[in-house]
């Protein structure tokens, strides 16, 4: 081992530099004082390598000082633009990484790889559009990845619930690497999307042993048994996997505490989760993670004041870069309840299809929609679509739309109707209904309605303060951006209860039906049955097992919904009454009382 400099000395060129940065001075700071005075100095390339060894390692504070040198010295060079904008990315900075990457495209347009990371920036920041848009160009220009940019395209077209072009890509990604772990991991992704699960199920397990050092193989193994139900299997895969780089860990970490109640027993993956904290060499975005899997953790050992304070970081770190838009949000409510008014609404019923397939499941995120579509999917003639988010996709073509021209606008994009009952269909052919479990449906019921005058909706409440801190309990990634701050919440949920108050005026009882979860757990079989005769089915007692029903499920309640009904979640809210601040607005008899007041 090199001895190191000597105190007070010059530094050598292969001392450790006395920075602190733990590479030897000619690779550190003698680098930077090199390029000061215009001597010799390695190669762009080997600045960027070393740029982004450094951020591998988790310097990110090293790694933005050499990418800004670069950059000043070089200020019209796009790759250097690039290089600086990736690492704030990687810090988890997406708002000033954004800057850069933007002139790098400026400056080099038919760059794929430019185009490809500014995407990916738009990506984190919400921008999904935008992010589309520089996939596309980076997909059609060639160079590059052309894998990982079609790659990342097929992932935002599943967001979007663009399902065949989004199997498209990942066909593409299979047929340009094969034999890559990502070509594989798309190929399973096709079989699932074709509901090939047990073949795509086999096919994950080979591609884990042909790849035993990739904790992403582990832990894309780890999601599907988990949504198949199989937690025993899916937490070992994940403890093996938090043996990977500290980003993969943290992923692996956060999935753990997920699928499983934390005991006593797991004390030693707690502590590891402590120590990448305090190491601080992750992104933002890792930090979040496990701080939402610390909370859930200590949460479930009943070290209350503990989780809250993981809670509170975990949705600061995100609330940071990706602030929700609330005059959007009660733009968007007010505009919906005076144009889907009950004259409107009866006026125009003739306009829509005569299907009873679609049964919707809506209301607020966390507030039981999950454990609804697993009781009425039970039932024989039910298939769970689970969130198809069709209608907050295609929504947008009515956002501006004025009352005395919507019949004219509905029979303009009636072709919703078709392309709907055509998601549906993809889902279960035969099924009697097919429910659609997307929460945020609840701005859409009076399109909806319209388009399907005899679709049935089924909204879930929960007590207030319990659905809204299960909301800030929960990293939903880039949605749900209202989850993230407490008055953003407050606000939110208010909003939302206006809006069911007018749905509730304005829609039959015969398709408009209200499931409050305390009685749904106080009362399940009276509850259950109201349900399904609700819903025009024959009663079945499979309806009363929910916790049987094998089907996959893919939202953050995965691990609940496959446990008998239980009281635990009910009056949650008084073990964080001490830290509720703004969420305790929401205890007042009069929560639901107009927004607006």
């Amino acid at each position: 081992m090199h001895p190191g400099p000597i105190p007070g000395a010059r530094p050598r060129r292969n001392d450790l530099c006395a920075c602190g940065s733990g590479r030897r001075y000619k690779h550190c700071c003698g680098l930077l004082s090199a390029i000061a005075v215009g001597r010799t100095a390695p190669t762009d390339e080997a600045r960027f390598d070393e740029i982004r060894a450094l951020c591998d390692a988790g310097n990110f504070a090293v790694a933005t000082r050499r990418a800004l040198e670069h950059v000043n010295l070089h200020p019209q060079d796009p790759a250097g633009l690039t290089e600086l904008g990736v690492v704030h990315m990687r810090a988890g900075r997406p708002g000033e990484g954004v800057g850069y990457l933007r002139r790098a495209v400026q400056l080099a347009p038919d760059s794929a790889d430019c185009r490809y990371n500014l995407a990916q920036a738009f990506e984190y920041l919400g921008q999904d559009d935008a992010a589309l848009a520089e996939l596309r160009a980076a997909v059609a220009l060639g160079g590059g990845d052309p894998a990982a940019a079609v790659g990342r395209l097929a992932n935002l077209l599943w967001k979007r619930d663009r399902i065949d072009e989004a199997i498209d890509c990942c066909r593409r990604v299979a047929s340009l690497q094969p034999d890559s772990l990502s070509g594989r991991m798309c190929h399973a992704q096709v079989m699932i999307a074709e509901h090939r699960r047990a073949e795509a199920g086999s096919y994950m397990e080979e591609t884990t042993a042909r790849f035993p050092a990739s904790a992403e193989a582990k832990r894309g193994l780890a999601m599907f048994l988990r949504e198949e139900g199989r937690f025993d299997e899916a937490v070992a895969l994940l403890v093996a996997a938090t043996r990977g780089s500290p980003a993969e860990a943290a992923n692996a970490c956060h999935d753990w505490a997920m699928s499983k109640r934390i005991g006593v027993t797991d004390m030693p993956v707690l502590q590891q989760m402590r120590e990448m904290l305090a190491r601080d060499t992750l992104p933002a975005s890792g930090r979040s993670r496990l701080h939402f899997g610390l909370g859930k953790a200590l949460d479930d050992l009943g070290a209350y004041q503990d989780a809250m304070r993981h809670f509170d970081e975990a949705n600061r770190i995100v609330r940071r870069d990706q602030p929700f838009d609330s005059g959007s949000f009660i733009s968007a409510v007010r505009h919906v309840t005076g144009v889907f008014s009950a004259d409107t609404l009866n006026i125009r019923a003739h306009l829509g299809s005569p299907s009873e397939v679609p049964l919707l499941i809506l209301g607020m995120p966390r507030s039981g929609t999950t454990l609804v579509e697993q009781i009425v999917s039970s039932h024989h003639d039910v298939a769970a679509g689970g969130e198809l988010c069709y209608w907050s996709n295609k929504a947008g073509e009515l956002a501006h739309v004025r009352r005395d021209r919507l019949s004219a606008s509905i029979r303009h994009i009636s072709g919703m109707v078709k392309e709907y009952e055509a998601v549906l269909h993809r889902v279960a052919p035969d099924a009697m209904r097919v429910t659609d479990k997307t929460t945020g449906n609840f701005l859409w019921a009076g399109l909806i309605h319209l388009l399907f005058p005899k679709a049935r909706i089924i909204h879930c409440r929960r007590d207030p303060v319990d659905t809204c801190l299960s909301n800030y309990f929960t990293g939903f990634g880039q949605q749900n951006l209202f989850a993230y701050g407490k008055a953003d919440l407050v606000l939110y949920y208010r909003h939302y209860a206006n809006l069911m108050r007018h749905w509730r005026s304005v829609l039959s009882p015969d398709i408009f039906h209200e499931v409050d979860y305390e009685r749904l757990i106080e009362s399940p079989e009276s509850v259950t049955r109201r349900l399904i005769d609700f819903c025009g089915l024959d009663w079945d007692d499979a309806c009363l097992r929910p916790e049987a029903n094998r089907r996959p499920v893919r939202t953050a309640s995965a691990w609940q919904v496959r446990q008998p009904i239980f009281h635990g979640s009910i009056d949650r809210w008084r073990h964080y009454e001490p830290w509720l601040e703004e969420l305790a607005q929401l205890l007042e008899p009069e929560t639901v009382k107009p927004a607006d007041q």
